[in-house]
């Protein structure tokens, strides 16, 4: 279960400030519950998984097998928001270097509220699979 992120016994990624580190850190979580738990939704492409926190993960394909778009949205100031919107490639020579800035130009950040919920995501990812999570990690020494 999430707890919240100032808890010291879990991980505080939304006080790194290294864009970069960050996004290693919290979008293959996000991917990795996706890829496992993630389950179609009526009315939304692409597939979702919702999180305790009210936490919401959104994945869908914008760009064939090779790039898709990747939202989060959890709660602010009591009201559900876009907390996280990106996209994703695992061919960022495809795609537009000065767009996709970020993880050696496989990940475009198109907006970003930093907040508690990176934290919760981190954790989810590591209470739900911590053996599939070593996959991530590893798949994260050769993202490119």
């Amino acid at each position: 279960m999430a707890v919240n992120g100032s808890d010291r016994r879990h991980p505080t990624i939304n006080k790194i400030r290294d864009r970069d580190l960050a996004l290693r850190a919290f979008v293959p979580c996000a991917l990795w519950i996706l890829k496992t738990e993630g389950i179609g939704e009526a009315g939304h492409p692409g597939s979702c998984a919702r999180l305790p926190g009210n936490i919401i993960l959104r994945f869908s394909c914008i760009g064939g097998d090779h790039c898709f778009a990747l939202s989060i949205y959890a709660n602010v100031k009591g009201h559900q928001k876009k907390v996280f919107s990106s996209k994703v490639t695992s061919m960022p020579k495809r795609w537009d270097s000065n767009a996709y800035q970020n993880c050696e130009g496989c990940v475009q950040v198109v907006s970003w509220r930093r907040g508690e919920w990176e934290n919760d995501v981190l954790v989810e990812c590591f209470d739900r699979d911590p053996e599939g999570l070593l996959e991530v990690l590893d798949q994260l020494v050769t993202l490119h």
